[in-house]
Order: structure tokens, then sequence, then C-alpha cells
């Protein structure tokens, strides 16, 4: 059991201020119940428990107290979490759940059901190959504060509110993962998202701050569609003292809303170099990192797109307990380094790219390491964990 409680929550944005001070008061249950049992000569394991997550949350006008917005949350879960290792070294697990999940304002009730299921598969087929599948069943919940029924103004052109017939997001991600020689991996993925959480823009018309009628923007977080595929190639080969690597990945994911769609790919990869001498405890490496990170949503698109050369130097001294690490990243780019953000609705349009090359070019760093003590590891134990947000 928590309380948590803030005297002021809201994050003031540019422009005319009009000024909004809330009082925010969240109490919180969780509790938890699991059994497990193991069979078979420990080949098959299988657990089972319930879990009850309660949140009650009301937001009150900091100089009156006056009542602004109470919402409560109820979630009750079942799980079961099953694997089997076979004699020839494949493996099966299994996970299944049901939970319901009952929303509550002063202004709209949901009760609603979210069944899922997960599972993998090892197999081994050969000396020099084996593979991996992988499904996935997830769920995120909206913050009470997303589901709250009341809204303001943050200046004179903009207001903020939350939306309570958000609805629980169902998160299915799936993995086919392929290894060849110790030394291939070739990995195809998923990510479907149908209610994913996202904020969303859009214009209204009414009563504004300074006494005028007219439009201003609306936020409100908003259900909207996730969607993506990636493909990705790594190998390693060592050659002597040397090992060689390199990896390559494709991107491509779509974020929709109504009539909005927006779409965001490309190719991100690295390709290094290592020496270790042994005798002398020495590391070398020269790596290239080609770093594109990509992010979609109904109303935009963001990538930032950077590359560079690292040269590192390590070397282990006083028998392995103090390291010294030298790292360099060279001035040599071979693309435009940016970020480029793009978003447009009804209520507005941003485009906007910042060059970021030269933040890290010609960087220097030395770090120094050194462990006082040798530890062992005493014991082995398997543990099973379940995250609250």
């Amino acid at each position: 059991y928590n309380v948590w409680e803030t005297d002021d929550v809201l994050r003031q944005s540019t422009g005319y201020l009009s000024e909004h001070y809330f009082r925010n008061r969240m109490n919180y249950v969780w509790s938890q119940m699991t059994a497990n049992r193991r069979f078979f000569d420990n080949r098959f394991y299988i657990s089972f428990g319930y879990s009850l997550t309660w949140k009650d949350y009301r937001q009150r006008n900091r100089l009156g107290a006056e009542l602004l917005n109470e919402n409560s949350f109820l979630r009750n879960r079942l799980w079961t979490w099953m694997s089997y290792r076979f004699e020839n070294g494949t493996q099966l697990t299994f996970s299944a759940s049901a939970e319901n999940v009952r929303n509550k304002t002063r202004s709209f009730k949901d009760n609603n059901m979210v069944y899922g299921v997960s599972s993998t598969m090892f197999h081994r087929w050969s000396d020099w190959l084996w593979m991996r599948v992988n499904y996935w069943f997830d769920v995120s919940y909206p913050t009470l504060e997303q589901v709250t029924s009341y809204g303001y103004f943050t200046d004179s052109l903009t207001f903020r509110e939350g939306n309570p017939r958000l609805e629980t997001n169902k998160i299915q991600r799936g993995r086919i993962w392929l290894n060849f020689f110790n030394s291939v991996d070739l990995q195809v993925g998923g990510h479907y998202s149908p209610d994913m959480f996202s904020t969303v823009s859009s214009v209204k018309e009414g009563l504004r701050p300074g006494g005028s009628y007219g439009p201003f923007v609306a936020y409100a977080p908003q259900n909207v569609l996730y969607k993506e595929w990636w493909a990705s190639i790594a190998i390693k080969k060592k050659v002597g003292d040397f090992t060689l690597s390199g990896f390559l990945k494709y991107q491509d994911m779509v974020g929709k809303f109504n009539e909005y769609r927006n779409r965001n790919n490309g190719f991100s990869g690295n390709a290094q170099a290592r020496y270790y001498n042994t005798r002398r405890r020495l590391t070398m490496s020269l790596g290239y990192y080609y770093n594109r990170f990509y992010g979609v949503s109904a109303q935009g698109w963001n990538t930032r797109d950077m590359d560079y050369f690292s040269f590192v130097l390590s070397k282990n001294m006083l028998k392995q307990r103090l390291r010294l690490t030298f790292q360099y990243t060279l001035p040599v780019f071979f693309t435009g380094s940016k970020y480029t953000e793009y978003s447009h609705s009804a209520a507005q349009t941003l485009e906007r790219v910042s060059y970021i090359s030269k933040t890290n070019a010609n960087a220097l760093s030395l770090t120094v390491a050194y462990r006082f003590m040798r530890g062992k590891s005493v014991r082995k134990y398997d543990r099973e964990m379940q995250g609250e947000i």
C-alpha cells in the first residue's frame, strides 16, 4: 500500500501564462500470490498466480480545494507459465493470462476482459544451426492522469485534457532467430499495437482564458494504431588475435489515427575490428557506427541520424584489478548527422532540423576502474519478477 501526493504537477508552456495549481493524491494497493512446481527430473516447470492492483486518484484546485477530477482503476489478473525441456535439447515455454480491468470516473465507467498468450521455442537442428521462435503478448495501462475528465489551459491558446475512454493497450510482438556456425545471426520480427497511447492535437472552439471566444489547440491522449517489422543480420568472426564483427538492421514502422497516417523506415548498423593481446592484457578496437533511431506517431515522425568512428584502447594491470580505458571519437562523418522531426495536424504543422555532428567530434574520454575485492558466485536460483507501472 502506498500514498502519493504533490502540490503542483503542471508544466507551463510558453505564451500568455495562465496559472493553475493542483494538488494530486493517489492511493495505491498491489498484492500478489504465486505458486510453482517442478516435475520429471526438473524438465517440466509450472507456475501460476493471481495479482490485484487498485489505484484511486483525486485532483483538487490548490487554492479553493475544489474537486476537479477523481477516477479509480482496478485490475484482477490470473496467469500461468510453463516450460518443458526435451531430451534432445529442444525447449518450449508457454504462458497465458486473463485479466479484468475496471476504470471509473465521475462521468464514465468501463469494464473489460483482456486475454493474452506468449510462447517460445528453441531447437538445435545440428551442431552449426539453431533456431529460436518467440511470440509475446503484453499489456500496458494508461496513467490515471491520462484518463482524467478534467481539462485546463496552459496558455491562452493551448488546452490539455485527458480521455476517460482510453482502452488498455494490447501489444503483440514476434521474432524468428537463426544462428549459423555460432557466427551469423539472422533475425526477423514484428510489433503490432492497435491501441497504443499517443497524444493527438486538434482544433476546438470555445471561451479562452482572456475572455474571448475563438479557436485554440487541444491536446488529448488517444488510442492509435502502431505496427512495425524489422530484419537484421549480425556477423562475428575470430581470426587469430583479431575479432571482426558487423551488424545491419532495417526497420519499417507506421502510426495511424483516423485520417492521419505516418511512416518511417531505414537502415542502421556498425562494423568493428578488435585486437586483444593476451600476454599484455591489451585491447584495441576501431569501429564505425551508423546510429539511426526512428520514431513514428499518428501525426508525425522523427529520425536521429548520426555516424562516427571510434577508437578504444584498454589496458588491464595489477592482476586485472586496475583497468585504464581511453576512447577517442574521430571527426570523420559520411552523413549529415542530424535530428529531424515532423508533425502535421489540423491544429499545427512543425518541421525541425538540428545538426548534431559537432557535438561528439574529437571527443576524448579516460576511464579508470579499480576492483578492490574479488568475488565468487555462490548460488544458482530461479526467480520471477512482477513489474507494476
